[in-house]
C-alpha cells in the first residue's frame, strides 16, 4: 500500500508505504527512494511503524518526507527559504515506478504515471490556501517564506515536551504541524496535520509553536504578508 500526502504547496510530500516486504526495512533508519529514472532520493531518514490493513493490525510500515527533486543547493526541510519548483508536469508524468532500496533489497511499486495524481495534489493545496484566506498567487510569488526567528530553540522545546510514557517505551515521535502566521510574525493558529503520537504530545508541540516568534513572509515587493509555515519535527530515542 502506497500513500502520498502533501500538506502545503511545493515539491515535498510525505510518503507512506506498508506491506510484508518491508519487514527487514523497519529495523533500519534510512532507505533510498528511486522515482523511475527521474530522481533518486538517497539515504532518506524514515520512521518505522505498523498499519492496520483488513483484519491485520500490525503490517510493517514506514513514513518519510521526500521530493521528486531536492531544493536548490541541497537545502533541507529546516531551510525552506529560496526553494524553487524544479519539477514540471512532464517530469511528474515520466515517473511510473517508485522503488525502495536498502542493502541488497529492492521493492518496486508500479504506480503508473504520477502526472495526474500530482496535478490533483496541486489543486488540493491551492484549495487549502484559499481555505486559510491566503491568495495562492501571492503565496506562489513570495520573496521570503515565513520562518521561525530562531528555529533550533523551537525544535528543542518541542523535543523537551516529549512524553515520558513514550520515552520509556522507546517510541519515536513525529509531529506534522501547520502554523498560520500573520504579517507581524505572530502565529494565529496551529494545527497538527497527521498524528503518530499521543494526542497530548501534539497539543504541547503546537503550544510551543504558538509562542514562537516568526519572521513574516514577504511578497514579491518585499512587503510583509500573512502566510503559513508547515514543518515536520522528528524525535529519535536512544
Amino acid at each position: 500500500m502506497l500513500e502520498i500526502r502533501r500538506y502545503e504547496p511545493g515539491d515535498r510530500f510525505q510518503l507512506v508505504v506498508d506491506g510484508d516486504d518491508l519487514a527487514s526495512l523497519v529495523m533500519r533508519h534510512k532507505v533510498t527512494v528511486q522515482y523511475s529514472t527521474l530522481w533518486t532520493d538517497e539515504d532518506t531518514w524514515f520512521q518505522p511503524g505498523t498499519a492496520k490493513r483488513g483484519d491485520r493490525d500490525a503490517v510493517p510500515s514506514i513514513f518519510l518526507t521526500s521530493a521528486l527533486m531536492k531544493p536548490e543547493n541541497g537545502k533541507t526541510d529546516d531551510d525552506t527559504e529560496g526553494e524553487q519548483d524544479f519539477v514540471t508536469p512532464a517530469m511528474e508524468d515520466s515517473v511510473k515506478q517508485i522503488a525502495l532500496i536498502w542493502g541488497d533489497h529492492r521493492v518496486s511499486l508500479a504506480t503508473g504515471s504520477l502526472g495526474k495524481p500530482f496535478a490533483a495534489l496541486r489543486g488540493c493545496t491551492d484549495a487549502l490556501l484559499k481555505a486559510w484566506d491566503l491568495d495562492p498567487a501571492v503565496q506562489a510569488s513570495l520573496s521570503r517564506h515565513a520562518k521561525p526567528a530562531h528555529l533550533k530553540p523551537m525544535v528543542r522545546s518541542i523535543q523537551d515536551v516529549y512524553p515520558t510514557s513514550m520515552l520509556a517505551k522507546g517510541n519515536q515521535g513525529r509531529v506534522n504541524f501547520r502554523a498560520l502566521v500573520n504579517a507581524e510574525g505572530v502565529v494565529t493558529r496551529c494545527d497538527t496535520l497527521k498524528s503518530y503520537n499521543e494526542p497530548a504530545f501534539d497539543a504541547l508541540a503546537c503550544k510551543v509553536v504558538q509562542r514562537t516568534r516568526f519572521d513574516p513572509a514577504l511578497d514579491k515587493a518585499g512587503k510583509p504578508v500573512p502566510s503559513y509555515y508547515a514543518q515536520t519535527v522528528i524525535y529519535f530515542t536512544g
